[in-house]
């Protein structure tokens, strides 16, 4: 799941629609709404992002963990048993 994504959950679960959330935020709709879609990055200056956190009904943390794991490299954790072995194979096919 995308911060996005789980903004726009946590926005439908508090029953708020983009436009009410906008205006708490002073953002206009349309770019709220393409962050919820991942068009647009996350706010960058922390008061805004806890202000949209707290409007759309969102756990900042939460958020921030999403968002670091959007950035994060894929690890072999993030595999099921059958990929892990398809990407082993697939490396050592590259070296050979």
């Amino acid at each position: 799941m995308t911060p996005g994504e789980y903004l726009r959950q946590q926005r439908d679960r508090s029953c708020r629609t983009l436009e009410q959330v906008s205006g708490d935020v002073s953002l206009s709709i349309p770019y709220l709404s393409d962050i919820e879609r991942g068009r647009r990055p996350l706010l960058s200056d922390r008061a805004r992002l806890e202000a949209l956190c707290e409007a759309s009904g969102a756990d900042l943390r939460e958020v921030e963990r999403l968002a670091a794991r959007e950035g994060a490299p894929i690890t072999t954790a993030d595999l099921t048993p059958d990929q892990r072995e398809k990407a082993f194979r697939f490396v050592a096919g590259l070296r050979a």
